[in-house]
């Protein structure tokens, strides 16, 4: 089994912890550098250790915005854009660099890497038979994706089946992502009621008449300010609300995915499937 595993995590998490803050000035102050290569080198050799094997893949993301999301979606990631870094981030995303012979990721993140040689290594596709790769991360992204994953903070070694994954991608989609500031569908929507029919469902055909239907109903609840913006903008009525409130929703849910979906091959857009 090849462990694939998110050196973006392993980074921050070592980084960060060699930072504490001065009760007298309130400014940050840092232990030494190589105190964070310690940490890097103890969390990878317990991974190691965990699941019995050093055949593994680093991946790293490139330093600063290389990434397709963000000519989607300007505000992508904005929740992060006054949020201080560690002072030697940098040091020890190099040294995991040269250390690990880690891969870097160029005009995508580290995670569509990881996914993309997740799917190579699986071929004929996933089962618990096949110990061919496992995504050591503690992001939950990653159980968007079938196959075997390890959360080395747990140490909890777990498998998502094809199924599962796809409810849990499809209900991201209406959820979004707080940590990338891609916006739930509506401030305030509740997600139980969506969620019990999503975890029910044993199609993919199924998973995506519901999340439609479910940007649709958001949509209508909204339309008063949905058309009083268009009149603004453009001077236009809707004549026909049910034909543009399906295209709002295809639109609508295009852009989630291609912001939310984890890429599993080079170049991949995500695209609503034709079911």
């Amino acid at each position: 089994m090849i462990l694939l595993i998110d050196a973006d995590i392993l980074k921050h998490r070592a980084a960060n912890a060699i930072e504490y803050k001065d009760k007298d000035t309130g400014e940050y102050k840092s232990e030494p550098v190589h105190h964070a290569y310690y940490n890097i080198n103890s969390m990878v050799r317990r991974i190691f250790v965990k699941l019995r094997t050093t055949k593994a893949e680093f991946f790293l993301t490139a330093p600063g915005k290389s990434n397709f999301r963000y000519n989607l979606y300007p505000d992508y990631k904005g929740n992060r854009k006054d949020k201080r870094l560690p002072e030697y981030l940098n040091d020890v995303h190099n040294y995991i660099k040269h250390k690990y012979n880690a891969c870097e990721a160029v005009e995508q993140e580290a995670d569509d890497d990881i996914t993309i040689r997740h799917y190579e290594l699986n071929p004929t596709g996933f089962s618990k038979a096949d110990r061919n790769s496992c995504i050591v991360s503690i992001d939950k992204d990653f159980n968007n994706h079938p196959g075997f994953h390890y959360n080395f903070v747990k140490q909890e070694l777990y498998y998502v089946d094809e199924i599962q994954a796809k409810r849990n991608f499809y209900l991201q989609l209406l959820a979004g992502d707080t940590a990338d500031n891609v916006p739930r569908i509506m401030k305030g929507w509740l997600q139980k009621k969506t969620g019990e029919k999503i975890n029910k469902a044993l199609t993919e055909k199924e998973l995506l008449d519901i999340v439609i239907e479910e940007i649709k109903a958001v949509r209508t609840k909204q339309r008063a300010e949905i058309e009083q913006s268009l009149l603004g903008a453009t001077g236009c009525k809707i004549t026909d609300w049910d034909s543009y409130v399906a295209r709002l929703a295809e639109n609508d849910l295009r852009l989630r995915g291609q912001l939310l979906h984890l890429r599993t091959k080079p170049d991949e857009m995500w695209e609503i499937p034709l079911l």
